[in-house]
């Protein structure tokens, strides 16, 4: 991605805020390739290594670099989590820490699209503070996606449920997050 970047193959979204690098690491980690693996390492579930050290890095500080995403609506994400993995990792009036970077979309046609390719039985609503909108760089632009830097914290408000995104008449469990 850096050499299409800088030989102008593809072209820069955000030539004014980031150096070549930064880009290239952030649109590198909206493929398969760039978020699975690494994402896990983040969480302790593989071995952390030199590259995924040096991308979560350059990750954060690429992010730092582009504005807020503003909007008084909440974001969505959607997890497949066991009732169990549910009860262990979110309860209500607890703050909880990503170690990986965390991806949102601000589209509810977006979470549909996501809900209708892969299993969901979680859907998470967040108050956004300081995720960043990388749209216009992502390789799945349609995910219109909000990015959280890794070991963001979130503060648990609300568990319940609302209708599904995709399938509007069938209850879907719901978190409320507030970024922190």
């Amino acid at each position: 991605m850096y050499w299409d970047l800088s030989n102008g193959k593809i072209k820069r979204v955000f030539g004014n805020l980031l150096k070549y690098e930064e880009e290239a690491v952030l649109r590198f980690y909206t493929t398969n390739a760039g978020y699975k693996n690494f994402n896990k390492a983040l969480r302790g579930e593989i071995k952390m290594t030199g590259f995924y050290s040096t991308q979560e890095k350059l990750m954060n500080e690429a992010l730092e670099k582009l504005p807020v995403y503003e909007s008084e609506n909440l974001l969505y994400r959607i997890e497949n989590l066991t009732e169990a993995q549910v009860k262990e990792y979110y309860k209500v009036g607890e703050v909880i820490t990503n170690r990986h970077f965390t991806s949102a979309t601000y589209s509810e046609e977006a979470v549909e699209g996501a809900i209708e390719l892969r299993p969901a039985n979680l859907l998470i609503r967040i108050e956004n503070k300081n995720g960043r909108l990388i749209e216009n760089l992502s390789t799945l632009k349609k995910e219109k996606e909000v990015l959280f830097k890794s070991s963001t914290k979130f503060y648990v408000k609300e568990i319940g449920f609302e209708p599904n995104p995709y399938e509007p008449w069938v209850p879907m469990k719901r978190i409320i997050l507030v970024e922190k």
